[in-house]
């Protein structure tokens, strides 16, 4: 299938968005990236710390084991937003 420019569609993005700073093409300022990489990062830990800190406990686990599970999960994540920074659109 033949690609689609932008300038090609009858109602282009921005046209749609109105009211947004930022179209699907566009990205922020460096400084305004970093502060919402920051604030990702921030949501991101707390969620994989909070959820094992409370159900592994639930589920019978030590105090070790709710260690390995918040290794594991900061692990994948790290993992994972590798290859979506290396290969995600």
């Amino acid at each position: 299938m033949a690609e689609v420019k932008p300038e090609e569609i009858s109602h282009p993005p921005m046209e749609q968005l109105q009211g947004f700073e930022y179209c699907i093409d566009s990205n922020p300022p460096w400084g305004e990236a970093i502060i919402l990489g920051f604030q990702h990062y921030i949501l991101a830990l707390g969620t994989a710390v909070m959820i094992p800190a409370v159900l592994v406990p639930m589920m019978g686990g030590s105090d070790g084991d709710r260690v390995r599970v918040v290794q594991t999960l900061l692990f994948v994540t790290g993992i994972n937003t590798l290859l979506q920074s290396l290969f995600g659109t």
